[in-house]
């Protein structure tokens, strides 16, 4: 599914793209410039390197985004909106299973999609929001969208003593933590074998939900 995601828009060949100047709207200039983040990352991103993937020069652009770093804080947003959309889908009764399930997500899209998940490190949704991993929180803000589907399982398996009665906030932390420290890990380590990052990956899922479970007893 994270693998389609990175490949599915990139149907055109560049030969197409460049033959005829795109028609131009927000939508099509956000696709046009992920697809060219995925590519070559958004460290080497110009608004020229996207004209020319458009067919068309770098200031037409300036009629939909102010900044280069408006359009690629809307393609980062873009991607975590999938996120928030994904885990909302989620239909898994056990509040554990899910978060077996988000954190396997959330490093098989980091493999999948280097350069669009470094893209999105540099516009971080307030990580350390307490609000953010509140388990009751109705807050709409864009951070707590992304991290209640997480919340909401944390406090399902504490309610019902699947694990630990500790705080909500530092469990959803750890669990966030430890999964984003593989994920970071594993793409600056791309010649791991697939195997040993698989291996690597459920071994800390595990040791935090397992340890949850038994903390304190």
């Amino acid at each position: 599914m994270t693998a389609a995601r990175a490949s599915s828009r990139t149907t055109a060949s560049h030969e197409q793209r460049r033959s005829r100047p795109a028609r131009l709207d927000v939508d099509v200039i956000v696709d046009a410039a992920r697809r060219v983040i995925t590519d070559e990352g958004h460290e080497q991103f110009t608004l020229r390197r996207l004209g020319t993937e458009l067919g068309v020069t770098a200031p037409a652009l300036y009629a939909h985004f102010a900044s280069k770093e408006d359009l690629v804080k809307e393609v980062a947003h873009r991607e975590f909106d999938w996120f928030i959309r994904e885990y909302e889908r989620l239909d898994e009764p056990d509040p554990v299973e899910r978060l077996r399930h988000i954190s396997r997500h959330y490093v098989s899209y980091a493999r999948s999609n280097t350069a669009l998940f470094k893209l999105m490190l540099t516009f971080p949704p307030g990580f350390f929001k307490r609000d953010y991993f509140d388990p009751g929180s109705t807050s709409q803000s864009f951070g707590a969208r992304l991290f209640r589907p997480r919340a909401r399982a944390v406090g399902e398996a504490v309610s019902t003593q699947r694990f630990a009665e500790l705080d909500p906030f530092l469990i959803g932390l750890a669990l966030f933590t430890a999964v984003h420290g593989v994920a970071s890990f594993l793409i600056w380590n791309p010649a791991l074998d697939e195997d040993f990052e698989q291996q690597l990956t459920e071994l800390v899922i595990e040791c935090m939900l397992r340890g949850l479970a038994q903390h304190g007893r």
